[in-house]
C-alpha cells in the first residue's frame, strides 16, 4: 500500500506544514519502497471545479522530481469525474504517457475536514500556451494537431481543448507539449474520415469529416487554408475569384441590399493582396503539387517510476 502525503492546506490554498494523507487507489503499479510519497513545495496554479498544484514529489532515499498534483473534495460527483480521468490515463491514454500526455503517477483517495477526497499525480509538463495557437510556427501546430489525433485514435475525445490545456516547455519558443485536462473527456469511437493535408483548402465539409473536435481544432491550429476570401464579414468562394470585380459582383448578388462603399473596388483588391500576403506560400499545397498526410502513429512509451538516486 503506497501513501501520499500532501503538505498544502486545502482551506487557505497555501503550504505551511499541514499534511492530508492519501492513499493509493487503483491498478497501475505503483511500487511500495515502505517510506511514504511526499508532495512538497506546492504551489497553487489553477483553481476551479479541482485545485492544481506544482511541487516535487519526494521519497526518502530517490531522487525528488516536479509533479503536479489535482485535487477534488467535498463533492463525490468530482471525485467519480476525477477517477474516471485517471482512469483513462491508465488504459486508453497510456501508451501515449510521456510524449502526447503527461506520465501519470497514479490516484489517492482520503479525506479533507471528514469529506472525501481524491487526487491524481503526472509530471509537471511545462507552462500553458500565453497567444492564439494558430500564431506559432507551422511544425508546432502539426505536432499539436498529430497529438489530439492520437488522443482520438485510442478512443477519447477531449471535450475542452484550448491554449490553456496544451502545455509547453518554453512558450514563447515551445519544442515540447503535451495535451492535459481530461476531465470533460469522453470514450470516443473517432468517425473521422479521410486523411488530414497541411493546408489543403478547406476545411473539408463538416458533414463529410464525421469528428467535430478534430475539425474545429485544425481551424484553430490552422491547418487548412481558407476556401473563401473574406470582403466585408462575407466569405468569398476563392474559386470563383479571378479579381476584385468577381469579388464585388458576388457579394453584391447574394448580400448587399444598399449601395456598395464609394471606395469598393480598392476594398475588394485589398482584401485578395490580404489573402496572397497570408497564404501566398502555400500554393504548392493549395493545387496539389505538395502533399503532407498528418496521419501520426502511435508508439509504446516505457515510463519508469521515481528511479533510485544515482540511476540514469
Amino acid at each position: 500500500m503506497t501513501i501520499l502525503q500532501l503538505f498544502i492546506d486545502l482551506a487557505q490554498d497555501y503550504t505551511p506544514d499541514i499534511s492530508h494523507t492519501f492513499i493509493h487507489f487503483g491498478h497501475e503499479s505503483v511500487e511500495d519502497h515502505g517510506a511514504p510519497l511526499q508532495f512538497k513545495n506546492a504551489r497553487l496554479i489553477a483553481k476551479g471545479n479541482s485545485s492544481v498544484y506544482k511541487g516535487r514529489l519526494c521519497r526518502v532515499g530517490f531522487k525528488s522530481r516536479r509533479m503536479v498534483c489535482k485535487i477534488v473534495s467535498r463533492s463525490a460527483k468530482a471525485v467519480e469525474r476525477l477517477k474516471n480521468e485517471a482512469q483513462l490515463y491508465t488504459k486508453e491514454l497510456k501508451i501515449l504517457q510521456g510524449v502526447h500526455v503527461p506520465s501519470f503517477f497514479g490516484l489517492y483517495m482520503g479525506q479533507v475536514d471528514g469529506c472525501i477526497a481524491a487526487c491524481i499525480l503526472f509530471e509537471d509538463g511545462g507552462v500553458p500556451l500565453d497567444d492564439d495557437v494558430s500564431a506559432y510556427p507551422e511544425e508546432f501546430r502539426i505536432s499539436v494537431m498529430q497529438s489530439l489525433m492520437c488522443i482520438h485514435k485510442c478512443g477519447v475525445q477531449h471535450g475542452d481543448f484550448d491554449t490553456s490545456n496544451i502545455v509547453v516547455d518554453d512558450a514563447k519558443n515551445p519544442k515540447r507539449h503535451m495535451i492535459i485536462d481530461f476531465d470533460n473527456a469522453t470514450y470516443h469511437q473517432c468517425q473521422r474520415s479521410g486523411e488530414v493535408f497541411l493546408y489543403e483548402i478547406g476545411p473539408p465539409a463538416f458533414a463529410d469529416f464525421k469528428c467535430s473536435e478534430l475539425w474545429w481544432v485544425g481551424q484553430e491550429l490552422d491547418i487548412w487554408t481558407p476556401s473563401d476570401i473574406m470582403f466585408q464579414g462575407i466569405g468569398v468562394p476563392l474559386r470563383l475569384v479571378n479579381g476584385p470585380e468577381d469579388v464585388l459582383d458576388y457579394v453584391k448578388k447574394r448580400h448587399w441590399n444598399s449601395p456598395a462603399p464609394q471606395n469598393h473596388m480598392t476594398l475588394a483588391r485589398n482584401a485578395i493582396i490580404d489573402y496572397a500576403n497570408r497564404y501566398g506560400d502555400r500554393v504548392d499545397y493549395m493545387m496539389g503539387r505538395k502533399v503532407r498526410a498528418l496521419e501520426p502513429m502511435v508508439d509504446a512509451q516505457v515510463i519508469d517510476f521515481m528511479k533510485p538516486k544515482g540511476d540514469a
